[in-house]
């Protein structure tokens, strides 16, 4: 049985600031300084870097779609639940764009839990009716993998015990925070806060399990709760990228400005190089600031020299190259990636293999959802009825002039009656309407499931 593998503290921070484009990328540190550079010069090429953010785009890219579609949340009418979802985490962020955030942590680090606390009896302040309109029920954050300080879990993964680290707050002077960390510690019994490993607080957990839910971009490392982030390669290429477009920039600035060659006889390149009372030189400034003196006997003309482009030639294929590894790591080949020419065949199995990949995040995040639910009735005590959360799992590339097309023809065809008019309009509606806002989509899908039975198909004349 192999044994779980632990990333660094490093490669979660090498994660971090290739999403963000902060860090190491903004310093120039993750520059990788060549053995004949000298100190000014590798100064000098850090303060110059620039980052072109790929993995972003990546992220972006396997989680926005999950999210234009229209997502299921049903259940009984309760007015705590409702308020709840329109602001989960008590600073008014509605569920779904808190889970597209959470999302795209999760495609970052492969992981990250959600934590579903809740107000201290001493906390709470009236009835239930005073704890609504101060807005004192169950409130949600995230958890990143490199935040967590340590866990147990049984045999089938569930925690037995779960403690990490957040920031209980920050200043503009003292972004860091460090002396402003609290250490969290939930078991299915208790809980417990300690600052500076001194105990702040504990208490009892009232709801007998620990509040974290955890996200997952995919479930190849189910049973490792840190898993190895799919994204750390692609970060890995990302700065390499960075360290290869910097050497580029740094040969085509010396192509800019090249050396002068000018042949001189032993006179004059002495008459050069001789200098006033104060310093400065009497002799030839010629050329842009650089100049080489050849002998003159050698017949050689004055002329620029510069590096060969070769070595840019080479860099500029070698980005191109890891650019193109890049999106096939992350199965965005026929969408992202530059275009090249593949068969039908070719660009169908391309669309299939994003498609899956946003149906399983998809999957992923309506199961954190439902445990985020779960997690809201016990702690709230209530039950929340005929509860039904439905993430989309079609994710095709379509043109819609195409969908329209086949849809007509669908129709011509006149196969069955009201009911699969019904589905060729859903998809219709799918197609050509993905970009209106949920609610307006909501109403136009009622309307077509409302439609009268005597709306059915009608051959066309011709």
């Amino acid at each position: 049985m192999l044994e779980n593998v632990m990333i660094t503290d490093n490669s979660y921070q090498l994660l971090y600031d290739a999403y963000t484009g902060s860090g190491g990328f903004v310093d120039g540190s993750y520059l990788f300084r060549h053995k004949r550079e000298d100190d000014e010069d590798f100064l000098k090429r850090k303060r110059m870097a620039r980052y072109s953010n790929f993995v972003k785009v990546i992220v972006n890219a396997l989680t926005n779609p999950i999210f234009k579609k229209t997502i299921v949340r049903d259940f009984e009418s309760n007015k705590m639940m409702e308020d709840f979802m329109d602001d989960v985490d008590g600073k008014g962020t509605p569920i779904n764009i808190f889970i597209k955030r959470a999302a795209k942590w999760a495609r970052v680090y492969n992981r990250i839990f959600i934590v579903e606390d809740n107000y201290t009896a001493e906390q709470m302040v009236g009835n239930k009716e005073d704890a609504m309109q101060n807005r004192q029920f169950p409130y949600l954050y995230i958890v990143r993998p490199d935040q967590v300080v340590d866990y147990t879990c049984d045999k089938s993964g569930r925690f037995l015990m779960f403690s990490y680290k957040v920031r209980a707050k920050m200043s503009k002077n003292d972004l860091k925070a460090n002396s402003s960390y609290e250490e969290w510690t939930w078991t299915p019994e208790t809980w417990s806060c300690k600052t500076d490993d001194k105990l702040v607080s504990e208490g009892e957990n009232s709801i007998g399990i620990v509040p974290v839910v955890a996200l997952s971009a995919s479930d190849e490392q189910e049973d490792n709760p840190l898993p190895v982030p799919d994204m750390l390669h692609i970060a890995r290429a990302n700065r390499d990228i960075y360290n290869r477009d910097s050497e580029k920039r740094e040969i085509l600035r010396n192509q800019c400005f090249p050396v002068l060659v000018y042949p001189m006889t032993p006179q004059m390149a002495a008459q050069a190089r001789q200098r006033d009372e104060n310093g400065n030189e009497i002799g030839l400034n010629i050329g842009t600031n650089n100049m080489m003196n050849v002998d003159a006997s050698a017949s050689a003309m004055p002329e620029f020299i510069a590096p060969p482009m070769e070595p840019v030639n080479v860099l500029q294929q070698e980005i191109k190259d890891i650019i193109d590894d890049m999106f096939r790591q992350a199965g965005l080949t026929s969408v992202l990636a530059i275009q090249t020419k593949q068969s039908g065949v070719a660009k169908q199995w391309d669309f299939e293999e994003t498609t899956n990949i946003l149906a399983d995040m998809a999957e992923n995040c309506e199961m954190a959802e439902t445990g985020i639910f779960h997690l809201f009735e016990a702690w709230t005590k209530t039950e929340v009825k005929d509860l039904k959360v439905k993430y989309p799992r079609n994710f095709n590339i379509t043109d819609i002039v195409d969908e329209l097309d086949k849809a007509q023809k669908m129709k011509d065809l006149v196969v069955g009656g009201t009911v699969v008019e019904r589905e060729v309009n859903r998809k219709i509606a799918e197609v050509y309407f993905a970009d209106v806002d949920d609610k307006r989509y909501a109403e136009i899908m009622n309307e077509i499931e409302t439609m009268p039975p005597d709306r059915g198909m009608v051959q066309s004349e011709e």
